[in-house]
């Protein structure tokens, strides 16, 4: 009985010191998420954000262009803007 007694002190030790590695480790793992998530915040989305703002005026242009008369000044007829537009759009993805 006596080593019974012995060992329960001990597992409860470890399980204290257990719990307690846990909780350094899920604050380190906080600690890095937010390093990383703030490194993505500064390195990626300003550039996503200047390239989606590209996007959204170059169609704006293109929209405001076939308006004003772009495709009687070329002579396109019929799918011939949709067809042309459409191939300078897919490049970009390239």
């Amino acid at each position: 009985m006596a080593s019974s007694q012995q060992k329960y002190p001990e597992e409860l030790q470890s399980s204290e010191e257990l719990q307690l590695q846990r909780s350094l480790q899920a604050e380190e793992h906080k600690k890095l998420r937010r390093k990383v998530l703030w490194k993505l915040d500064v390195h990626i989305l300003p550039p996503l954000a200047l390239l989606w703002l590209a996007n959204f005026i170059d169609r704006t242009n293109v929209g405001n262009a076939r308006i004003a008369g772009l495709e009687t000044d070329t002579h396109l007829v019929g799918n011939q803007f949709n067809i042309a537009l459409a191939d300078i759009l897919s490049s970009r993805c390239l």
